[in-house]
């Protein structure tokens, strides 16, 4: 769906992830987490990427099937399921974001 829509998608292994975010997320932009990837591996997977300098600042959504479940303070929320159009906007808004908050400073 998101290679349909002009990006480039792999699916990564939590666990490559959880032994060296680093490489695992060499070029990555944004992570996309699965519906009911479960609150141990997500919160394992969260505390690595907060604690490597090099992926601190990767920005993490969140695909919700369960409705109300809002952002919290690292990860967005996007109701799953949804339309590529929403998602891609979500995706952008993620992405640039960050940018367009540097060149306030």
């Amino acid at each position: 769906m998101l290679a349909g829509a002009g990006y480039e998608a792999r699916a990564l292994d939590g666990g490559a992830v959880l032994d060296a975010s680093s490489a695992a997320l060499a070029g990555v932009d944004v992570v996309l987490l699965m519906p009911r990837l479960g609150d141990e591996r997500e919160g394992a997977l969260l505390g690595v990427m907060e604690g490597d300098p090099a992926t601190a600042a990767v920005p993490v959504l969140r695909l919700s099937t369960v409705p109300g479940e809002g952002p919290d303070e690292r990860t967005g929320s996007v109701p799953w399921p949804c339309s590529i159009g929403a998602l891609v906007r979500v995706i952008e808004q993620a992405v640039l974001a960050p940018a367009y908050g540097d060149e306030a400073s």
